[in-house]
C-alpha cells in the first residue's frame, strides 16, 4: 500500500517573488438595450373561469376602468381588442375582474382554464387580449426575426 503525501500550497520563500497582477479582469460587454418607444403597455397573465372572468386588478385600474362602464370587444387578428365605449355590448361589473361575452370566448378559441397575455395600453385607452394560438404565433415570428433559423 503507498502513501500519499499532503498536499499543501506553495509559498515562496521571498516576499520579492511574489508577481503582483496588475491588469484587473475584463468585464463581458453589456447587451445592447431596447430603444425607448414611450410609455411602456402594462401586461398581465390571467387564466379565463368558467363563466369567461379574468381577474385584472392592475389592468381594470390602468386603464381608469370602473364598475359601470360599458365596454365593447372585437376580435381583430387573432386577439381580442377590448375598448370602453358608451355604446358596448358589456358592462364592467366589478372592479377587479373583466367578464368576456361568450360570443367574445368563441370567436377567440378561449376555453375555461385557458391563460391569456392582458395588455393594457393606457394612452389608446385600450385592452388587448393575446389567446394563447395568437401569442405562440407572434412569438415564433418574432424570434425567427430576431434569432433567424437558428435559434440556439
Amino acid at each position: 500500500m503507498s502513501l500519499i503525501g499532503p498536499i499543501a500550497p506553495v509559498i515562496p520563500s521571498s516576499p520579492k517573488r511574489v508577481q503582483r497582477v496588475t491588469s484587473k479582469p475584463t468585464k463581458p460587454p453589456l447587451a445592447a438595450r431596447a430603444p425607448d418607444t414611450g410609455t411602456a403597455p402594462l401586461c398581465s397573465i390571467a387564466a379565463v373561469d368558467r363563466s369567461g372572468r379574468l381577474i385584472a386588478v392592475e389592468i381594470l385600474a390602468a386603464l381608469g376602468w370602473r364598475p359601470g362602464v360599458r365596454l365593447d370587444a372585437r376580435a381583430r387578428a387573432g386577439l381580442v381588442l377590448v375598448t370602453a365605449d358608451e355604446q358596448g355590448t358589456f358592462v364592467l361589473r366589478r372592479r377587479d375582474e373583466l367578464r368576456l361575452p361568450a360570443t367574445v370566448r368563441h370567436w377567440s378559441g378561449l376555453t375555461t382554464g385557458c391563460r391569456v397575455l392582458l395588455v393594457a395600453e393606457p394612452e389608446s385607452e385600450r385592452l388587448v387580449i393575446h389567446p394563447p394560438a395568437a401569442l405562440g404565433a407572434m412569438l415564433r415570428e418574432f424570434h425567427q426575426e430576431k434569432l433567424g433559423g437558428d435559434a440556439t
